[in-house]
């Protein structure tokens, strides 16, 4: 079996119900133990609108993971959104795109969805991304028994 990555960066909408799940089950993991850090990429993927902007940009404008905790579960959003914020979800939701499209499993017809997972197998050097990574086995792939 192949070790766990030492980075995982996991594209998500705060809006999204799955991204919640996924949010509360990689809490209950001892990534500190594992050596594995969670960078988590905020997007607009299920709209982009003032709403999901408002909660996604919470995630760059604070330092303090009860504010990103918040954001996740619907009860923060930022008071303002700038063009540069609103240009860096962007951005993230192109990343994820364009990663899905070089997967020869997932290719240009398929339909993008969050959470995401993307990370490196330290075992063959190759890189990985992942959808669904709620299901115990792809938490299992991605960071370890």
């Amino acid at each position: 079996e192949a070790e766990p990555a030492g980075t995982v960066y996991v594209f998500y909408d705060p809006r999204c119900p799955v991204c919640n799940e996924a949010f509360d089950k990689l809490d209950l993991i001892d990534l500190k133990k594992r050596n594995i850090a969670v960078k988590w990429l905020p997007t607009t993927a299920l709209g982009n609108n003032e709403d999901g902007q408002k909660r996604a940009a919470v995630a760059l404008q604070s330092k303090d993971p009860k504010d990103f905790k918040a954001s996740m579960k619907g009860t923060k959003s930022a008071d303002s959104v700038s063009e540069l914020e609103i240009e860096y979800l962007a951005d993230n939701l192109q990343v994820l795109v364009a990663a899905t499209h070089e997967v020869p499993a997932y290719g240009k017809d398929y339909n993008i969805k969050v959470p995401a997972a993307l990370y490196m197998n330290k075992t063959t050097g190759v890189p990985k991304l992942l959808f669904g990574i709620t299901d115990d086995k792809a938490l299992k792939t991605i960071f370890g028994e």
